[in-house]
């Protein structure tokens, strides 16, 4: 970033993954049920009128990590990336942006690095980067992001929900949010000296 100007910032959502045949958050949803007691099965939770982040709590009877963890091992079994998406993504990160910050749990912008191969978690660590302090106590990856260069051009991707193959990091569920503010809270008191 140049001095005095503001930092380039990309939002990077599941759009372009479901322009690609990505999942849709129904499917996401459908994918992460652990209980076999609801009416009509997932198409009962799709009809609740409640925020989506709580869909996920009813339909895995609030076990969000287990079912994360099951949800991991099975991305990490198939590569992320087509050959157009793959391209797609490679022309965004040579755009020059200081920051990207994603909504996704996966690993698209980091598996530019090794496609077509998935991304591995010695790759991930190669590339993560931030302080990472208190990390493994809160599990909320509240200061880390990976760091993606590609022809010269380094990016700082942000995964503001968490990581797959972090599960224990992903936010999701009214208890997630609250924790994850709480842990913002203390960084910003920290910070101030308060």
């Amino acid at each position: 970033m140049t001095e005095g100007k503001r930092p380039a910032v990309l939002l990077f959502g599941n759009g372009p993954l479901r322009a690609f045949g990505g999942e849709s958050w129904d499917e996401f949803l459908a994918s992460m049920r652990r209980r076999e007691d609801l009416p009509e099965g997932v198409d009962f939770v799709k009809k609740i009128k409640c925020p989506e982040p709580l869909k996920a709590i009813i339909i895995t009877g609030d076990d969000v990590d287990a079912a994360m963890e099951k949800k991991c091992r099975e991305l990490m079994e198939k590569p992320l990336l087509g050959q157009e998406l793959y391209e797609m993504l490679r022309a965004f990160l040579t755009v020059g942006f200081d920051h990207i910050i994603t909504t996704n749990y996966t690993y698209e912008l980091e598996s530019v690095l090794t496609h077509p191969a998935p991304i591995t978690m010695g790759r991930l660590r190669s590339i993560t980067r931030g302080n990472k302090r208190g990390a493994g106590k809160h599990k909320r990856l509240i200061r880390t992001y990976n760091e993606i260069a590609i022809d010269g051009v380094s990016n700082k991707v942000w995964h503001i929900h968490g990581e797959l193959l972090r599960p224990g990091s992903t936010v999701i569920g009214h208890y997630y949010y609250g924790n994850m503010l709480f842990r913002i809270k203390e960084e910003v008191d920290r910070l101030s000296g308060t």
